[in-house]
């Protein structure tokens, strides 16, 4: 039997009601939420109903690799004590089409990667108008947020014309196929034009809040639960969910010119009126501008005095993926509060020069270690080589997923070193770029930290040998 774990998300309107607003596949689950709201019981209840002991999963390790290791803990316990095989079928992060597994009467696969051959994926995941369109279809629009749809299937119209606080937006717009930066947020001046001048790249619906967020909470909020669609009949399976909070409290004020025009709000307010987790843009694999990677010998280089064959600082630790493939080297793992014998500073030749990436979007990292003088400024996908006190594990770990509380770089000898702070920074414009350089034979280069012996160690994987975004 084959199944596909699914997200749902809701936001509360005005009235208190509970309001449908999209759904995906590929989705992810902050690793803090897991523990405390999802359990596999279900699964478990149903594969032992049809007779199966054995279990697949086909998944993305970037963004999957936390549900997977929950799913496998879950299956070591009493309820998943019949499964005897567990298998993994890792998936590129870009793949659309991810390997068909051969089903069979004692097993079940469970997918949480998308599929563009699956009709559930590319149409009503892909496609965040289609699941409202059926819901409207099937007389139950009053489920869904108001939305507004202009295409060659005709034109829906649900939108009420209310608009909100002066600090709220009026409209979420999303492009008609899923694509990076898909969501906007509008302010409405003149619902007489607005549906014109969004309509032939976007969909619209209302931005609904309910009194709380704005009263006493001061942020968004919505609503997310996961479930299982398996069998021919898409039975559902119930996994849990959770309340999710934006990143950044409500603004004051909108800063808008109070020019009677309708205003596609900019990307800065993007984590203050969205709950979207961060999300890998795959050309965020660096530092920014502003910092200088180190060279063999302790010299700050910029971008563009990097070129084939410099020779740079690098950090080796014994027993980390020797390779390029992302998947394998953030699924590494190094257990003790110390590095394996023999790991230290190192050279490394450049095999190219630095590769750049404009900061097309308005995010980046900074990391203060306890010491220095300056933060670090890095890319959203850079990754870091922390230890963390909460697992006593060494690993890879994006920005957003260091812990200032738990997580420690390191220096020169070996020693942890605390973060004294590890912020989100929201540009006001896309400013910058982000650059990174790829070297060989060791993997990790190492960042100037602003001090002057250069004894911390923020070290992070050079790129992977394709850093498109996903098409």
């Amino acid at each position: 039997m084959k199944g596909t774990l699914l997200s749902f998300d809701y936001v509360r309107s005005p009235e208190g009601d509970l309001k449908f607003i999209e759904m995906n596949t590929d989705t992810t689950i902050a690793a803090d939420q897991i523990e405390p709201s999802i359990n596999w019981d279900g699964l478990f209840t149903v594969m032992q109903d049809i007779s199966a002991t054995k279990l697949d999963v086909i998944y993305k390790p970037e963004i999957h690799q936390p549900i997977v290791n929950h799913l496998s803990a879950s299956a070591m316990s009493p309820s998943g004590s019949f499964i005897t095989d567990f298998t993994h079928h890792k998936e590129d992060y870009r793949s659309i089409f991810p390997t068909a597994v051969e089903d069979a009467a004692d097993k079940f696969i469970l997918r949480l990667a998308y599929d563009d051959n699956a009709i559930l994926d590319n149409t009503y995941c892909a496609t965040g108008h289609a699941p409202l369109q059926l819901l409207n279809e099937y007389n139950s629009s009053s489920l869904a947020v108001p939305f507004f749809y202009s295409g060659s299937e005709g034109e829906v119209d649900l939108l009420t014309t209310s608009s909100n606080s002066l600090n709220i937006p009026d409209l979420a717009v999303k492009t008609k196929r899923d694509t990076w930066d898909a969501l906007k947020f509008v302010k409405v001046r003149d619902w007489s034009t607005v549906k014109g001048e969004l309509k032939e790249d976007y969909f619209l619906t209302n931005y609904l809040i309910h009194p709380s967020s704005e009263d006493t909470e001061n942020a968004v909020s919505s609503y997310r639960s996961y479930g299982i669609a398996y069998g021919g009949g898409l039975n559902y399976m119930p996994l849990g969910g959770f309340q999710q909070y934006s990143q950044f409290s409500i603004p004051e004020v909108l800063d808008l010119a109070d020019d009677g025009m309708n205003k596609v709000l900019d990307n800065k307010h993007y984590y203050e009126y969205s709950t979207s987790t961060i999300k890998s843009k795959q050309n965020y694999n660096g530092v920014f501008t502003t910092e200088r990677l180190l060279a063999a010998d302790n010299g700050a280089l910029q971008a563009s005095e990097i070129n084939t064959g410099q020779a740079m600082k690098g950090f080796h630790i014994p027993g980390s993926p020797d390779t390029e493939d992302k998947a394998t080297y953030i699924a590494w793992r190094h257990v003790g509060k110390s590095l394996p014998a023999n790991s230290g500073v190192t050279s490394s030749v450049a095999v190219a020069a630095s590769k750049v990436y404009p900061n097309i979007h308005n995010d980046l990292f900074s990391i203060h270690p306890s010491g220095s003088t300056e933060p670090v400024y890095i890319g959203v996908d850079a990754a870091i080589i922390t230890y963390n006190s909460g697992s006593d594990t060494w690993a890879y770990r994006a920005p957003h997923q260091i812990n200032q509380d738990l997580d420690y770089i390191f220096n020169t000898d070996s020693e942890l070193v605390p973060i004294s702070s590890s912020q989100h920074i929201i540009l006001h414009q896309p400013t910058g770029s982000f650059f990174t350089v790829d070297i060989e034979t060791n993997d990790n280069l190492v960042v100037d930290t602003a001090d002057s012996n250069n004894e911390i160690v923020i070290s992070f994987h050079n790129p992977p040998a394709k850093i498109e975004p996903p098409k």
